[in-house]
């Protein structure tokens, strides 16, 4: 007899069964739907260890999968001041010099959530923050994870200076030569954050068990992370042993601009790789940013007369590792926000193909040509 670990009783189950459409109850053993029923049927199955739980006439409806998701990049920028929802300047510098009383003297204070009307009459500058967190470094990721704001003392800390040229579309915002703290776009994002002390490895693991943990809580049973590397897989593999991966995930690979054919080469043997929590088989593309700092792909300027130059520099390297992933049965995702941009994947997705079964996905339409 299968052992019943759990035991939903006094519910409202839809079955989609057509000669029983409706339940009360249902029975799981090792992590799967195994019986359903009404209550008698599914209290008989039950056992001593069996935990049952009386619904009271909730709903028990299937777990939500979220289509995209930065659970484990997330878990690691979601740290210090929360400031979303926060919509003037005075708010999030009342939010920060909170956060900056937790913080120990010489610790970097961190937000994220940062809305950009925040900035709608002074323009994007560190040293609006800069007295809040009392002269301490301070690094805050806008809501998106496409701009960041430094204060004066981290881009100094971090040697940052002056503009620099990058591989991708990003940019240290400077005005008469000299850094503001906008930091458009993970090239530039990066430099600062890379001079922010190290996470131990005990602590990034612990941040992404309880990531996955609240999205749990609330129904979310599977996401597709939409950033990884080979490492990825590894964590995932120790996740799963420990017994902590509680959300099955979708993970693809992030192909970078700067990333070469033998770079793709490393990583197409991985296409099918899984096990029962989790998957691979996708490869993720970034083919411009957002349209708020001008990052976005678009066939016309925008009122700033920015957003006309993509975030991969070279489309026609893009396009050819779109057809390296389409071709070895991958699907590909890329975030595509202006026109220009997904008119781009969409012709590449268009000249590569795709395998049988396989849908190419674009992330995060803002803009369309007519």
């Amino acid at each position: 007899m299968t052992t019943i670990d759990l035991a939903l009783a006094n519910a409202r189950i839809r079955t989609l069964d057509p000669g029983r459409p409706w339940a009360t109850a249902l029975a799981v053993s090792g992590g799967a739907i195994a019986a359903v029923g009404d209550d008698d049927e599914i209290r008989a199955l039950a056992g001593a260890a069996t935990e049952t739980i009386d619904l009271a006439g909730a709903a028990v409806v299937p777990g939500l999968v979220d289509s995209h998701l930065h659970p484990f990049h997330g878990a690691e920028v979601t740290r210090g001041a929360d400031l979303t929802g926060l919509r003037t300047l005075a708010g999030v510098q009342d939010a920060l010099a909170a956060e900056r009383a937790r913080c120990a003297p010489d610790e970097w204070v961190l937000g994220f959530g940062l809305e950009y009307d925040v900035f709608r009459d002074t323009g994007i500058h560190g040293a609006l923050v800069e007295g809040a967190v009392q002269g301490s470094p301070a690094f805050v990721q806008f809501f998106d994870l496409h701009t960041a704001l430094a204060t004066p003392r981290a881009l100094a800390l971090a040697g940052v200076d002056g503009p620099r040229a990058f591989e991708e579309n990003a940019e240290i915002v400077c005005v008469g030569g000299a850094p503001t703290g906008e930091l458009r776009e993970p090239g530039a994002t990066s430099l600062v954050q890379d001079a922010i002390p190290a996470l131990t490895a005990e602590s990034r693991y612990r941040l992404y068990v309880e990531a996955l943990r609240r999205f749990a809580a609330v129904g979310i049973t599977g996401v597709h992370a939409m950033d990884g590397d080979l490492s990825t897989l590894d964590l995932l593999h120790e996740l799963e042993e420990n017994g902590d991966l509680v959300t099955r995930i979708v993970a693809p690979f992030w192909i970078r601009p700067e990333s070469e054919s033998e770079d793709w080469d490393a990583l197409l043997p991985h296409r099918d790789v899984g096990s029962r929590r989790f998957r691979g088989g996708v490869a993720k593309f970034f083919i411009d940013g957002v349209i708020d700092t001008g990052t976005g792909w678009l066939y016309e300027p925008d009122s700033e007369g920015e957003g006309t130059l993509p975030f991969w520099p070279d489309p026609a390297h893009y396009r050819a590792a779109v057809e390296r992933f389409a071709r070895a049965g991958f699907q590909c995702a890329t975030h595509a926000t202006g026109d220009r941009g997904v008119r781009e994947a969409l012709d590449a997705y268009r000249a590569a193909g795709a395998a049988p079964g396989v849908r190419h996905r674009i992330e995060h339409i803002e803009t369309l040509q007519a």
